[in-house]
C-alpha cells in the first residue's frame, strides 16, 4: 500500500515464493509511508484491463513488479 492508500499486487516475483511472507523485513528502500503485507486471496483477483487502460506499476529493490489495483 502506498502513502495515499492505493493497493498494489505483486504481478511477478523473482524471489522464492516461500520468502515473500517475510519480505517486509528485508526491504531497505521502501518509500516513506508505504507498507508491505501479504494476503492470501480467497478468490481469484480479476482486473478488467484493456490496451487503453493505464496500469500504474512500481518495481521494488528486488526487481519485482507490482501493479496498482484499479479504483
Amino acid at each position: 500500500m502506498d502513502s495515499e492508500g492505493h493497493v498494489y499486487v505483486l504481478q511477478g516475483h523473482k524471489l522464492p515464493e516461500e520468502s515473500l511472507a517475510t519480505l517486509a523485513e528485508r526491504f531497505t528502500k521502501l518509500p516513506q509511508g508505504w507498507k508491505y503485507r501479504v494476503k492470501v486471496l480467497e478468490k481469484e483477483l480479476v482486473m478488467n484491463l484493456t490496451p487503453k487502460t493505464r496500469i500504474p506499476s512500481v518495481q521494488d529493490e528486488f526487481d519485482q513488479i507490482y501493479i496498482r489495483i484499479p479504483e
